[in-house]
């Protein structure tokens, strides 16, 4: 209570001295010490400065005036009255006034004053309860009412008049009950007053609740005294301070310790030295301590030693300098179990600035922790795993593979060393040890059976891994006890090698270490690891077999070997399969929907009633258009897929530069804007002609200059051959928009361009300088691109050096050998009614169509009957994949009965296995789906001997 006595003590011109009862016995003879005293006080002592001990200690001593003053404070604890007595000052020689006034039943206030007599003066007490009250008055936060005998209001103050809603006109001569005593209070204040002005009988402080004008509650502290009037009269008065603030702040208060007792996160507050001073209740269900055992203890209790020391300085720096600090923790339980914590540690200030206290929240992320390693572990096996797979990959040798295996398995899971054995019927072979032993094995160790051994035939028969360690060792023979011993193996992982037939054999890793034991998660690793080295040493056991079984049959030599370099192929194709997978779907929707959209479209306006000639014709060539976008869409794929699985072989015969310059020039003059001029450029005088593929050099051409057409909307674009010493370098120039220095190399990739931007407004697949560059690789050379963005572009290679081309003159056809005959029959063999519908339309509207005499085959069995069961058939048109049985097959069975009728194969496989396939099956010839008229018609006329002419057939 005497810090709210404190301000009307320290303003008030009197001596004035708080004292408050001991709360034990006192030696001195009284239970009374000095809380507070002002400054005044110290000049009726004579003494300029004091602390509250000094003072204590002059007290006690019991000396002149202020042992008049000891023996009061003993009366008024006694009677509990209010009490004033003159007494002789010696230390001034003047007679001061000693007023008491009990605030409770332990406090007391001594008022002194200077006096000219030793008798009460009224007058005098009337003049200093003025002052008193006028002091009163200045108190920014204390209510104080005055009421006499009556009952009346004889004092209202200005806070009197803002807590309770009242005027001091309003309230002076008013019942004081009335006006602000509720009906439940007012028998006991009507009591407390009585007793207190007419018994003298003290009120004690307490805490009420009064209301104020509108009828609303007002929670206050109340602490009643008297002072006489000017007639000597006693009046009481009431000092309220309002709790309605502190009532809220306690509320707060419970409400937050509530939230902080029940919080999820950790709470620790400490002391500014770092001694804890509270925890909540998660925190001892956290850390298994105790509330007892960890108040005053500092949080160091927790420290595990794991965290960086210096996370802890800075930690103490930060929060010492008034800063918050976020961070992480890992610290122990009381049962030695490791934690992670996440941290807001903050300091606590108090109204100076100065540290107070410290308090911490922290989150329990132990799990977080764990799942993020355990993520790290997945990946980092899942890369050990990938690596391990490609090193085992690398060779077929087991030689090198049996120690390979057991070193990466060592590595794996951080063991000493360990074997393979491999099953031999009820046998058991040493095939690999790593490390090497120092000293010579037992020559049993090489083979032994399987039933001698308990661990490895519990292996084998459940497929199973099986962990040793000390403990079971028992149950090992003595042969394998000292063998152990010599290795100084104390715990071994046997892991079982699996193939499609069963357990072959065991992967065993060991350690030296006796307390080694092996995690659920290591025993999985090793299992995926164990299922590719059984996959290795199967292929590598194929292998051997088939070098064998080489060494046997030379003839099959060539067969064995390209089988393992297939099935090492596939095994690449598939993962670039799966790679291209994605890409292509996701690039290929567009450009492949467009053209589709063109045949689909102007198939169906075809239906069209009425429509004129020069409509039709427009409609067909818009499809005929559309379908060979779609079919050079479809061609790009293939040739794409062949360079990405090295499928594609270059074919050599005759190339003329002038002939593919000016088949490019025919086939893009149109298709430039009317701003963009399209030129070749081709040495004058010379004639350039070697052996080399003319079909790829073309292509590659075709795409150089298609790209050239696409990126350039006004200018020129430039293409040609030039000369560089023994070299030939095609170039193709543009002034279109270029290429940045960041994505000359990107746009050579599959299905990409310099930008998403660029693909939205130029179109295209993105696969024509990926198809250019590769086929120009696989040449032997290199496409090079100079380029500045704006303002244009060149792309040139140079061909690798060709053999040059013979004279063929003796080659040429003699047309005169032509001859003609009146009636051809052809077999078509076709399962698809439309497929042969355009096939026989083709050949019969053709220029000797009408000597075409057409037989359908609607598979392979029926095309073998119909040339059987007739007695010549001139030609025959065979579709690779048919039902019952396919072309292939029925083309063996015809070649044999007669070797010399032509067969051409229709096939919807572009691919060079496919074309190799239908040449062996004895074919003459392909042609593929989508077929050309113009390129079948002249293959046909070709095995007939007839004369074709292309411009006939349009």
């Amino acid at each position: 209570m005497e810090n709210l006595y404190q301000p009307i003590i320290d303003q008030s011109p009197y001596g004035c001295v708080l004292f408050s009862k001991r709360t034990s016995n006192s030696s001195q003879g009284f239970d009374y010490e000095v809380k507070y005293f002002n400054r005044a006080f110290l000049q009726f002592i004579s003494l300029p400065e004091a602390t509250i001990d000094q003072v204590n200690s002059l007290i006690n001593s019991r000396v002149g005036f202020l042992f008049d003053m000891t023996s009061c404070l003993n009366k008024v604890s006694v009677s509990e009255k209010p009490l004033e007595i003159a007494t002789f000052n010696d230390v001034q020689d003047i007679w001061c006034k000693l007023i008491f006034h009990p605030l409770d039943e332990k406090s007391i206030v001594v008022y002194i004053t200077k006096s000219e007599t030793s008798v009460s003066d009224p007058v005098q007490d009337s003049v200093l309860n003025s002052k008193i009250l006028e002091l009163l008055n200045q108190i920014s936060n204390i209510a104080v009412q005055g009421i006499n005998k009556k009952g009346e209001v004889v004092y209202w103050n200005k806070v009197s008049e803002q807590l309770y809603g009242y005027s001091d006109q309003e309230a002076l001569g008013k019942s004081f009950i009335d006006l602000i005593i509720p009906e439940s209070l007012k028998c006991k204040v009507i009591s407390d007053i009585e007793g207190m002005l007419i018994n003298s009988e003290p009120i004690p402080s307490e805490e009420l609740v009064l209301h104020n004008k509108n009828g609303e509650p007002v929670a206050v502290y109340r602490n009643c005294f008297i002072l006489n009037n000017f007639n000597g009269e006693p009046e009481l008065y009431s000092m309220d301070i309002d709790l309605s603030e502190l009532k809220l702040k306690n509320t707060m208060l419970n409400m937050l310790s509530v939230a902080t007792s029940q919080s999820p996160a950790t709470i620790v507050i400490t002391d500014a030295n770092g001694n804890i001073q509270y925890v909540n209740a998660k925190f001892c269900e956290l850390t298994g301590y105790t509330v007892d055992e960890v108040i005053g203890q500092n949080p160091r209790i927790l420290k595990s030693n794991e965290t960086n020391p210096e996370v802890h300085k800075q930690l103490w720096i930060t929060i010492s300098s008034g800063e918050e600090w976020h961070g992480e923790f890992i610290n122990r339980k009381k049962s030695g179990e490791l934690y992670y914590e996440s941290a807001v540690i903050a300091p606590i200030l108090n109204d100076f600035g100065k540290i107070t206290n410290f308090i911490a929240v922290k989150e329990d992320i132990t799990g977080r922790i764990m799942a993020q390693r355990a993520i790290m572990e997945h990946s980092n096996n899942l890369a050990a795993l990938l690596e391990i797979s490609r090193s085992f990959s690398s060779t077929l040798d087991q030689e090198f593979l049996l120690p390979m295996i057991i070193q990466k398995g060592v590595e794996l899971i951080n063991v000493d060393g360990g074997a393979i054995y491999i099953k031999d019927g009820d046998f058991i072979s040493l095939k690999s040890i790593w490390p090497e032993p120092n000293q010579p094995l037992p020559g049993f160790v090489e083979k032994t059976s399987i039933s001698d051994h308990y661990f490895a035939s519990q292996c084998i028969d459940t497929g199973e891994p099986v962990t040793i360690s000390k403990h079971n060792f028992k149950q090992l023979s003595f042969q394998e006890l000292a063998i152990l011993d010599q290795l100084g193996v104390n715990v071994m992982l046997y892991i079982p090698l699996i193939s499609a037939n069963g357990v072959f054999g065991l992967l065993i890793l060991s350690g030296d270490d006796e307390n080694r034991t092996f995690t659920q998660s290591e025993i999985e690793i090793c299992q995926s690891m164990a299922a590719q080295a059984s996959l290795a040493i199967e292929n590598a056991r194929l292998y051997k077999e088939s070098v064998n079984y080489t060494n046997q049959l030379k003839q099959h030599n060539v067969e064995l070997e390209n089988l393992n370099k297939e099935f090492f192929i596939a095994k690449e194709k598939a993962e670039q399969s799966d790679r291209l997978k994605t890409a292509f779907l996701q690039n290929m929707s567009h450009e492949i929907r467009t053209p589709m959209n063109g045949i689909l479209g102007f198939s169906e306006l075809l239906r069209t009633p009425g429509l004129s000639d020069q409509r039709k014709d427009s409609y067909v060539r818009y499809i005929s258009e559309s379908t060979n976008q779609l079919l050079n869409i479809v061609d790009d794929i293939i040739d794409i897929s062949r360079l990405e699985t090295g499928d594609l072989v270059l074919v050599q015969d005759e190339v003329d530069l002038a002939e593919i310059l000016q088949k490019v020039y025919n086939q893009y003059r149109d298709k430039t804007n009317e701003s963009v001029k399209l030129n070749t450029f081709f040495p004058e005088g010379e004639e350039v002609k070697f052996i080399g593929d003319n079909q790829r050099i073309e292509k590659v051409l075709q795409k150089l200059v298609c790209n050239a057409v696409k990126f350039t909307r006004d200018g020129e674009i430039v293409f040609g051959c030039k000369n560089r010493g023994d070299k030939w370098v095609l170039f193709v120039e543009d002034t279109g928009i270029g290429v940045d220095e960041e994505h000359k190399e990107s746009i050579f990739q599959p299905f990409r361009q310099a930008d998403m931007q660029v693909n939205r407004e130029f179109g295209g697949n993105g696969l024509g300088l990926s198809i250019a560059s590769r086929i120009v690789e696989q040449m032997g050379s290199e496409i090079i691109l100079e380029s500045e963005p704006g303002k244009g572009s060149v792309f040139y290679f140079a061909l690798p050096e060709m053999p040059a081309v013979k004279d063929d003159s003796a080659l040429k056809v003699n047309t005169d050998s032509l001859y003609t005959k009146e009636h051809y029959n052809v077999l078509i063999a076709e399962d698809d009614e439309i497929n042969y519908q355009l096939i026989k339309d083709a050949l019969t509207g053709s220029s000797y169509g009408e000597r075409f005499d057409i037989f359908w085959a609607r598979n392979g069995v029926e095309a073998v009957e119909l040339f059987r069961s007739h007695g010549f058939i001139d030609l025959v048109l065979m579709d690779v994949k048919m039902p019952r049985m396919d072309g292939l097959e029925a083309t063996k069975i015809i070649k044999e009965e007669d070797q010399a009728v032509p067969v051409i194969a229709q096939t919807a496989f572009a691919l060079e296995g496919e074309q190799k396939n239908v040449l062996n099956a004895g074919c003459d010839d392909y042609i593929f789906k989508p077929i050309n008229i113009g390129s079948l018609i002249e293959k046909v006329y070709g095995f007939l001997k007839l004369p074709y002419n292309d411009q006939q057939q349009n």
